[in-house]
Formats: C-alpha cells, sequence, structure tokens
C-alpha cells in the first residue's frame, strides 16, 4: 500500500508540473503574466489534481501494483488531461448559459485550447516515461 501510494503522490506531482509548465509558458508567449492570472490558471489542474488522487485512491486498479509498465505512461496522462478538461468545461459553463466569463477568468480559456492539452499529454507522457525509467532497478535499465 505504501508503495503505490508513493507512486500515486510521484506520477500525480510530475502531471501536475508537466501540465503547469505548458500552461503557463503558453501564456506567457501571448504577454506578461501576473499573479492573479497564474493563480486563475492553476485553479483547474489543482481541482482536477485533486479528483485524480481520490480517484487512484479510490480504485487502485488505475495504477499498477508493480510499478509505471508500458500503458500507464499512455494512459495516467489521458486521464488527467480528461480531469483538466472536465473541470475547465464545468468552472467556465456552469451558471446561467448566456452569462459571460468575468474578464478576470478569462486566462482559464487555456484550458479548452487543442493544442495546449496536446502538449501537456505529450509532455506528461514523456515525464511518465523517464520517471519509469528512473524508478526501475539499475539491472532491469
Amino acid at each position: 500500500m505504501k508503495d503505490r501510494t508513493a507512486a500515486i503522490l510521484e506520477s500525480t506531482l510530475v502531471l501536475m508540473l508537466a501540465c503547469c509548465g505548458i500552461a503557463l509558458a503558453h501564456v506567457w508567449k501571448a504577454g506578461p503574466l501576473s499573479w492573479e492570472a497564474v493563480g486563475v490558471i492553476l485553479i483547474v489542474p489543482m481541482v482536477a489534481l485533486a479528483i485524480f488522487i481520490c480517484t487512484s485512491l479510490l480504485i487502485p486498479e488505475v495504477f499498477a501494483v508493480r510499478g509505471l509498465s508500458f500503458p500507464l505512461p499512455l494512459t495516467l496522462p489521458a486521464i488527467f488531461i480528461g480531469f483538466i478538461f472536465t473541470t475547465q468545461l464545468l468552472v467556465t459553463r456552469v451558471g446561467v448559459g448566456i452569462a459571460k466569463l468575468p474578464d478576470r477568468l478569462q486566462p482559464i480559456q487555456v484550458w479548452s485550447e487543442p493544442p495546449v492539452l496536446a502538449y501537456c499529454f505529450v509532455a506528461c507522457a514523456l515525464c511518465l516515461g523517464a520517471l519509469s525509467l528512473l524508478s526501475r532497478d539499475p539491472e532491469q535499465r
């Protein structure tokens, strides 16, 4: 159980850092970042991270018992990106249908852009692949 919890926390941290790095770089490329914009951008992956951790702890079959084997570096980013997209949809679409998203929350729209989500998936898959290689025994490398 302790190994599975450590694997869940390590992989979710890697997923979170990869996605946040990609999103912040994308927004920073468009213009200067403010602390308010950074906070708004980070809300969505934080909520998705909490959902992902709860799902992983409640449904332990999501994670392999013996570490990050082959399909996990591809399926875990897909699940996490799905949680991010769903969270973004819920944050921006819940409420009155004709209401406009406040200007202060406009940076949250970065999570609805397909290139950003695709870059996040690739970055997460690469980082989890590297993490799985580093977590193996030296004889298996």
